[in-house]
This record gives structure tokens, C-alpha cells and sequence, in this order.
């Protein structure tokens, strides 16, 4: 599909779009934690409580529709404020032509201006491509929770990421 894209802070009018872009990359049982999106009020709520816990949402829109998003959730605890748990995902048809690279620095930048200066990540040992892109955004592997998930009949581990800032 298209490399048009624009990124921009997750507004009420996307969470929509949101949803359904969480739910289509959700069933396809192989990035994300979950196998289905949430409802559309409990993402209204996830978004509501990353911004007002002092963590970043942004979308990625081709026109008004989200194609993906990355997320920075800010650790509540005292002593651990500085640090923020990443979330991303991309549809599909658009992933490979930088448009997940861009989300992922957009975001970065914000959470660094936001104070976020430790950014941690899981993901799973057999999305070679998406430990790529975070190894280029300067993130290393702290650890590996060995056969951490077990679905469709196979095992992956997951690995532990992070990147100062």
C-alpha cells in the first residue's frame, strides 16, 4: 500500500480506528499478546489513562484511517517514573516501507521530551523483523523469557528490550 502516511497524537476521533487496527493485527495471533482487540470503550479508556499517566499515544493515519500506533505507558511507581513500557503495531499492508520506523522515533522523541529516559519492550523471539527495528533504535536485549507463550501448537520465547535516553 501507500508510504503516506502521517503521524500525529491519538485524538478522540481515532480511537475507533484504534480499536480496529488492534483487533486486526491481534488476530493474527503471531505480535501481539493478545489474540483480539479490545472493546471500543476499554481502548478509550487505555488511551485516556497513557496520556493522563504522563506516557505518549500517537497514531499512524493514511487519510483518517489509523494504520497504526505506538504507545509509551509511564510506570506509575515512585522510582520507576522515568521509565515507559512500548506498545506498536502496524497493519499489514503497511509495514516494510518505513512507516513503523517513523511511528517508533515520533514516539521515542515525544516520551524523551516527556521525561521518559528508560523505554522498555517484549516481543517475541520469531518477529525477526520487528527486533530489528527496535535493535536500530538503538534498543538491546536485556533478557529472553524462554517459551513464554505457547499457542497453535508452538512455543516463542519472548525477548526483553530497552533503551535509554
Amino acid at each position: 500500500m501507500t508510504a503516506d502516511y502521517r503521524i500525529a497524537p491519538t485524538a478522540a476521533e481515532h480511537v475507533a480506528g484504534l480499536q480496529a487496527a488492534i483487533d486486526a493485527v491481534a488476530r493474527e495471533r503471531r505480535y501481539l499478546a493478545v489474540v483480539r482487540g479490545f472493546p471500543l470503550e476499554a481502548t478509550r479508556q487505555f488511551v485516556a489513562s497513557v496520556t493522563a499517566g504522563g506516557g505518549v499515544q500517537h497514531v499512524a493515519l493514511d487519510g483518517a484511517d489509523v494504520i497504526g500506533w505506538c504507545d509509551i505507558q509511564r510506570n506509575p511507581f515512585e522510582g520507576f517514573r522515568h521509565v515507559g513500557v512500548l506498545g506498536i503495531g502496524l497493519l499489514p499492508g503497511f509495514r516494510g516501507n518505513g512507516t513503523g520506523a517513523a511511528l517508533l522515533e515520533h514516539t521515542l522523541a515525544a516520551a524523551a521530551a516527556a521525561g521518559i529516559r528508560r523505554v522498555e519492550l517484549e516481543v517475541f523471539a520469531s518477529n525477526g523483523r520487528a527486533r530489528q527495528l527496535f535493535e536500530r533504535a538503538g534498543f538491546v536485549t536485556e533478557g529472553i523469557k524462554r517459551r513464554a507463550r505457547v499457542l497453535d501448537g508452538g512455543e516463542d520465547d519472548v525477548v526483553c528490550m530497552a533503551r535509554l535516553t
